[in-house]
């Protein structure tokens, strides 16, 4: 059984264990095994990587039963590219880009995971276990990551986020930054960058419903130093009604203030005026980025079902229009 593979990836059951019993897992061995399941929970939506929940059977109790390996992988950004064009024709131009991308992404999650875990405060963070870096020229990257499946789900992209839950990833957001800016081995503001409905994950209910409870913000392969507008716009743009955007985003830079200032302890070194600005200006990142997923997302099954919902493409459509229409109107003043 040792040598058994992680699904389709080239890491091997006895790998994964000796990894966990390095980090001080107990009972988490190869003598300790009776068998294991490893599980592709991308769904579907995964463009960058595909994630096994891996899930132990013991023959004592050990302090594990399920770990998450996530392995850099590019197929599923083609597919979805090539289903959104309706092009299933090869480009090397485009594959030598999504590999640079891809090695870049992976050695930044690498980089926030190692950072996060050596803070001493409760996050909505999965726990770092090991990662390796990935490069094109080899298939070893490899990230091993707390398994939330056992109690948390992500909610549908469409209808997307209720208030209660924009407001909590609001104050988890501004915690995470607080701890940025008061290490200054760290850069500034830290971005997420990615933030839709799949790495955002919220504990179910007795019905395997997502509640208002935020148990963690996964994927950080998009993160980096840069203007926390962007986590705004995505946040907003991506999983709420146009509507709710522009009626609520001022209210929400506000509350985000006043949690970066009790995280802080101080007035944070930036004021209402100055989020706001950087909220517009990051309008723009935020348009381009939507143009480039509804395409993809239109034809997702994940997103609109199947056969494909029509009130759910319209919904995705309307709220790409909104986000480009404020971005426009923005720089045209």
């Amino acid at each position: 059984m040792k040598n058994s593979k992680i699904g389709e990836s080239i890491f091997t059951i006895e790998f994964l264990l000796e990894k966990l019993s390095f980090k001080g897992e107990k009972n988490c061995t190869i003598e300790n095994l009776e068998e294991f399941e490893a599980e592709d929970i991308t769904g579907g939506v995964a463009f960058f990587s595909q994630i096994y929940s891996v899930k132990f059977k013991w023959k004592i109790p050990a302090s594990l039963n399920s770990i998450i390996v996530k392995v850099p992988k590019l197929q599923g950004a083609f597919e979805h590219i090539n289903n959104a064009l309706n092009d299933n024709s090869s480009n090397k131009e485009l594959t030598e880009k999504f590999e640079e991308h891809l090695e870049n992404s992976h050695k930044v999650e690498e980089e926030v995971y190692t950072f996060f875990s050596q803070k001493k405060c409760e996050l909505k963070l999965p726990k770092f276990y090991y990662s390796h870096p990935y490069s094109r020229n080899n298939n070893e990257g490899v990230l091993i990551i707390e398994d939330f499946t056992p109690h948390a789900i992500p909610t549908k992209m469409i209808p997307g986020f209720s208030n209660e839950q924009v407001e909590s990833v609001i104050d988890e957001l501004a915690k995470l930054q607080a701890i940025c800016l008061k290490d200054r081995s760290w850069v500034e503001i830290l971005v997420h960058g990615d933030l839709w409905s799949s790495n955002v994950l919220w504990k179910f209910d007795e019905h395997n419903k997502a509640t208002n409870e935020l148990i963690a913000i996964i994927d950080w392969q998009m993160s980096r130093p840069g203007n926390p507008g962007v986590d705004f716009g995505r946040l907003l743009a991506v999983n709420t009604s146009t509507n709710y955007r522009r009626n609520n985003t001022e209210r929400l830079i506000k509350r985000y203030l006043k949690k970066l200032e009790e995280n802080l302890g101080e007035i944070p070194p930036v004021t209402f005026e100055q989020l706001m600005d950087a909220y517009n200006h990051a309008l723009l990142f935020v348009a381009y980025f939507a143009a480039y997923g509804a395409p993809s997302y239109y034809n997702m099954s994940s997103i609109v079902g199947t056969p494909p919902n029509k009130k759910i493409r319209e919904e995705l459509l309307l709220r790409t229009q909104g986000i480009i229409e404020d971005a426009l109107n923005f720089f045209k003043q």
